[in-house]
């Protein structure tokens, strides 16, 4: 905090404004807070600053960079009432720090435009409210298209479903995050198969206030590498789960217990007379009848 005369000089700064600026109460009494404003934002706030101290303005919220005594900059939010009944009236002033804050959104700003995966921005309802250059890119469709649209509406029908119900458990706070494997819908009506991580972010509340998107657009080489972990998990005949996955699931399970409690139940099934059937129909009728059951 500080206290500036009519002409904007320092007057009185405690010691948190002295740390913030990097000067002694000494040096900054009789200097003008103009001479600490950054060069670039000098034109900026001069007509409100000018009001301010000519006292047509009794309160002034303004946020602008200032010049540290070791040239440093830094943003500050800043706060400033008249007070006094006086012929002389001060204006006490009030510094925040903001760098940090704004370099944080100016980081996610920047990491958001230039991803090189598609992303956007949802409210609750799944309406796009911000996406970037590799979403337009990968969908055909224009920014201001896609604002107008939402995640059900380039989801293919038979994949909204799944999306509803993972949108509802974030909506909700079930959940945090989605993973999503569905197809869009593009520009000129082709249909892409993309793997979709949905982020819920909390507000002030902790409750959801919007999601953050993310499309993976599952290419040849993608498609070969899944396919391939694929088939190394599971019965090539049945789809089924094969040893190896059964026991990572086993000890994923039984890790649980351990951490969590309760009981893990295994439930073991076998296709009586099997044998029967392969001997009497062929080995071919006794596969469709495992497929079938499993």
């Amino acid at each position: 905090m500080a206290v500036l005369d009519e002409h904007g000089r320092f007057v009185w700064a405690n010691q948190a404004a002295c740390s913030l600026l990097g000067y002694s109460a000494d040096q900054l009494v009789g200097t003008s807070f103009r001479d600490l404003t950054h060069p670039a934002d000098r034109h900026l706030d001069q007509e409100l600053a000018d009001d301010f101290i000519a006292g047509r303005l009794e309160r002034i919220v303004m946020e602008k960079r200032y010049v540290r005594a070791d040239g440093s900059v830094i943003w500050i939010h800043l706060t400033g009432s008249l007070i006094g009944d006086g012929p002389q009236r001060y204006r006490l002033t009030q510094f925040h720090d903001i760098t940090a804050r704004l370099q944080i959104g100016r980081l996610w700003r920047e990491s958001f435009a230039h991803a090189p995966v598609g992303m956007s921005v949802a409210d609750l309802q799944g309406r796009f409210t911000a996406v970037n250059d590799a979403l337009c890119g990968l969908l055909g469709y224009g920014r201001e298209h896609l604002l107008a649209t939402s995640l059900a509406e380039i989801t293919h029908p038979d994949d909204q479903g799944e999306a509803e119900e993972a949108l509802t458990a974030l909506q909700e706070g079930r959940r945090t995050t989605a993973r999503l494997h569905h197809r869009v819908r593009c520009r000129h009506g082709e249909l892409l198969t993309v793997i979709v991580h949905v982020s819920a972010v909390p507000g002030a509340d902790a409750r959801p206030a919007f999601f953050v998107v993310q499309y993976e657009h599952l290419g040849p080489q993608q498609w070969r590498n899944r396919h391939l972990v694929y088939l190394a998990l599971h019965d090539p005949m049945t789809g089924l789960a094969n040893r190896t996955l059964l026991t990572d699931r086993l000890r994923q399970g039984l890790s649980e217990l351990d951490r969590d409690g309760g009981t893990l139940a295994v439930l073991v099934i076998d296709l009586d007379e099997l044998k029967v059937v392969n001997d009497r129909y062929g080995h071919l009728a006794g596969d469709q009848l495992i497929t079938a059951a499993g």
